[in-house]
């Protein structure tokens, strides 16, 4: 899946795909000593110790991730909110995962506060940034939409990470 993630990029560099893209490689490095591969017979304790594991490495993965969070930040204003506010998360989870001249405390700070102040966020950006202040609030007060209408099923990894984050 990630070699079909980097040959789509190659060839459709727009925002939705590196997004979706980050995410992936973001979810992998998160879940990588959980994930079993088809055909591994390792233990969570061998799998976190490899490198390489189902023809992906982690060092290609946090590279991957890097590459497109620059992609989405060069300049930041020109990148969708919701793509920003799932950045933003994902930085929020695992900070570690990002390389410093990409994506910083002060940096993530900032575009926090610009999402916030937008009048015209979306739903999913709302929501998403208010949860980076407070993860026990995961409905924006007045908003009436159900996690189906707000994360529409689509059937990406995206969509059901929100959705069982969100789950209520």
């Amino acid at each position: 899946m990630f070699a079909q993630y980097k040959e789509l990029y190659r060839r459709f560099p727009v925002q939705k795909v590196a997004i979706h893209f980050a995410f992936f490689c973001w979810y992998l490095l998160w879940q990588w000593d959980e994930i079993i591969f088809p055909g591994e017979r390792l233990s969570s304790c061998e799998r976190a110790t490899l490198d390489i594991r189902g023809g992906m490495s982690k060092s290609e993965l946090f590279s991957s991730l890097n590459c497109m969070a620059s992609r989405l930040l060069s300049p930041a204003e020109e990148t969708e909110d919701k793509y920003l506010a799932i950045l933003l998360h994902m930085y929020h989870i695992y900070p570690y995962f990002f390389e410093s001249n990409i994506l910083s405390d002060e940096l993530a700070g900032q575009i926090l506060v610009y999402l916030e102040n937008k009048q015209t966020a979306d739903p999913v950006t709302k929501r998403i940034c208010l949860y980076q202040r407070d993860p026990d609030i995961t409905q924006p007060s007045g908003e009436a939409k159900t996690d189906k209408e707000m994360f529409p099923s689509d059937g990406s990894l995206i969509t059901h990470y929100f959705q069982w984050l969100f789950r209520e």
